[in-house]
């Protein structure tokens, strides 16, 4: 869903408590590589799936810190294996065209990143989700 202007539209309820409309968009490749086994085993203890290596990022019209204000106290939260502080997830849902799936949003307390990183159990651009794509994330 989109704003008269043609912007994705951020920040409205729904079935959802809080939800949250953007864009796909690339990154940098650095959460590919990013997933140590350590770090994938917790997630899919606290999730029952395991994340694929990288984050499907989503470009917001809202900053991403006050996204995740937005969205309250995460409820996990990972010790650092970088500079960049906690990494804290927060459950949602996330919908791509036909794809739909439970995933994590997550972000570092120190992260600078410009979009929203989504892991997720499937790899979306491999279900055909590409850049310029609208992305619906809910929690």
């Amino acid at each position: 869903m989109s704003s008269s202007s043609g912007q994705p539209s951020t920040g409205t309820t729904e079935r959802y408590g809080y939800v949250v409309h953007g864009a796909v968009c690339s990154g940098i490749g650095r959460a590919r590589w990013a997933m140590s086994p350590e770090r994938s085993h917790a997630i899919e203890s606290l999730t029952g799936w395991a994340p694929v290596p990288g984050t499907l990022n989503v470009r917001t019209t809202e900053e991403p810190e006050r996204i995740a204000e937005a969205m309250g106290p995460a409820p996990w939260a990972i010790e650092p294996e970088n500079r960049n502080g906690p990494l804290r997830m927060w459950p949602v849902r996330v919908t791509v065209g036909t794809i739909e799936t439970d995933a994590l949003l997550v972000r570092h307390t120190r992260s600078r990143t410009r979009y929203l990183e989504i892991m997720a159990p499937i790899h979306f651009r491999q279900f055909g989700a590409r850049d310029g794509h609208l992305a619906k994330i809910a929690r």
